[in-house]
């Protein structure tokens, strides 16, 4: 959703990574047990400038 500041992925390898690094997210098979595993990450105002970059040190470092 635009403007919506959660972001979905498929990736079981990202997700074991970010979660092994303390990154909350969700994860269940979506949309019934039977689909594919459904990961978000949902920034909040909660988080501060440094955390945000810190997720985005993670995936970067997960792209190479």
């Amino acid at each position: 959703m635009k403007d919506h500041p959660a972001y979905s992925f498929a990736d079981e390898q990202l997700t074991e990574y970010l979660a092994q690094e303390g990154v909350i997210l969700t994860n269940f098979p979506y949309p019934d047990e039977h689909s594919q595993l459904m990961s978000r990450i949902v920034l909040s105002a909660h988080h501060h400038e440094d955390d945000i970059r810190r997720l985005t040190d993670l995936l970067n470092e997960q792209r190479v």
